[in-house]
């Protein structure tokens, strides 16, 4: 191998890595897009839940097992604060709502 060919091989090689490098900090560009749009959507949903929750006085229990729906309900006009926890798999989702709504109501 002469100095020429040396040479040309490392000019091919630092094109290579210029390459590479322009496509990671693509794809950390990428990344980081994704990333702040996850927050976001995170934040949107935080600030739902919490005006649910202001809303409708249910605070849920998110360490329930997946076949209840568990929280507490204040109730600001008795007092009080109601417990519940309701199997799934004993109501509608209609008849969940309704039933929700009807201990909400007192």
């Amino acid at each position: 191998i002469n100095n020429a060919e040396v040479q040309h091989e490392m000019t091919q090689l630092r094109d290579k890595i210029n390459h590479y490098s322009t496509l990671a900090e693509e794809q950390i560009e990428n990344i980081n897009e994704v990333e702040m749009n996850q927050k976001e959507e995170v934040y949107r949903l935080q600030t739902q839940i919490s005006l649910h929750a202001h809303v409708s006085g249910i605070k849920w229990d998110y360490d329930e097992s997946m076949d209840y729906i568990s929280g507490e309900i204040d109730m600001p006009q008795t007092k009080t604060i109601k417990r519940f926890s309701l199997e799934r798999a004993d109501f509608s989702s209609f008849d969940l709502a309704n039933h929700l709504w009807e201990m909400m109501e007192g």
